[in-house]
């Protein structure tokens, strides 16, 4: 899964449903939005819905409208106070159904002009369910990093993390009508998992679905003060991140991952498995810890990553 294929290109153009979430994005959003639509080789419809903005994204969107007709809005609905409630949104109310692919997209990123051809040739090349990839991140004093996300999946990785950002993904409508479907389910947990990248990854997964991970950055993932959940890179970054696992916030997120996926796994063992570990996350003590370290090691992509895991869990912390 590490090598990267040389994407061809298809002799039939696709279309590409994008849902762009925005909230007082004015600052960006002109840039990324035609990026988007100035995408090669593809047909793209760009679904938008925005959650309350305060700084003329609203009205900015109703004028593009009128000068671009694939440009979707979806009506004014209130305030949803996360960028992944805005998605769910989308999932729910936007008509990607005959679109061939579906992709998620930020306010604040650059796409490269290859991004949505290279993805869906890879898909097609490849069989798969879905597809994202590594990233470019850039800061206004002009920095620029690789965030490389492509390391080999593992059996657990879909429970302990996403596929990387949301804003490289591309799907095909199947999977995503499965996450509509979780999230219309009103005794699923699923609505209320923080990251909708993260569940749309562990949807695929626990489904049996085929997910690559693309190590070409085919995005220029923006960073700025006002990131929901930006690169985790430089040493502010990571305390930020390691408080929040010491307040119990990524074990949480992983039972409302795990608890809303569960049923969609058909594998025996992996079914007893997965109760196993539904258990550990949910109580607290030694039982739990052991039983959790079985998935520890399996639990993420990068073995630094597992390590710290395993650690965490044994001192009691995660």
């Amino acid at each position: 899964m590490n090598k990267v294929p040389q994407a061809e290109t298809s002799t039939r153009t696709p279309n590409i449903a994008v849902l762009l979430a925005t909230h007082n994005g004015m600052r960006w959003l002109a840039e990324q939005v035609s990026t988007i639509l100035e995408q090669q080789t593809v047909h793209v419809t760009l679904w938008v819905s925005d959650d309350a903005s305060s700084d003329g994204t609203w009205e900015w969107l109703q004028a593009q409208v009128k000068i671009d007709p694939r440009i979707k809005i979806l009506p004014k609905a209130g305030s949803f106070g996360s960028a992944a409630q805005n998605f769910y949104r989308l999932v729910c109310d936007a008509n990607w159904s005959d679109a061939d692919y579906v992709a998620f997209a930020d306010q604040d990123d650059i796409w490269l002009p290859e991004k949505l051809s290279r993805h869906s040739s890879l898909i097609e090349q490849l069989g798969l369910t879905a597809i994202s990839s590594s990233v470019t991140a850039f800061w206004p004093d002009g920095r620029k990093t690789l965030i490389d996300k492509a390391q080999p999946q593992h059996d657990w990785d879909y429970i302990f993390e996403s596929a990387g950002p949301g804003c490289t993904y591309m799907m095909k409508p199947k999977l995503v009508a499965q996450m509509k479907a979780l999230l219309l389910d009103q005794h699923s947990n699923a609505k209320q998992c923080a990251l909708h990248d993260w569940l749309a990854y562990a949807v695929c997964r626990a489904s049996a679905g085929v997910w690559h991970i693309d190590s070409y950055p085919s995005v220029l993932y923006r960073q700025h003060d006002d990131n929901e959940f930006g690169a985790h890179t430089g040493v502010q970054q990571r305390l930020r991140r390691l408080k929040k696992t010491c307040a119990g916030w990524h074990r949480q997120e992983a039972y409302k991952i795990a608890s809303s996926i569960h049923h969609l796994i058909t594998n025996r063992v992996q079914q007893e498995n997965m109760a196993t570990l539904l258990l550990a996350l949910k109580n607290t003590g030694w039982i739990a810890r052991l039983r959790l370290l079985k998935f520890a090691f399996s639990g993420r992509r990068k073995f630094v990553d597992r390590l710290a895991l395993g650690m965490l869990i044994i001192g009691g912390i995660w």
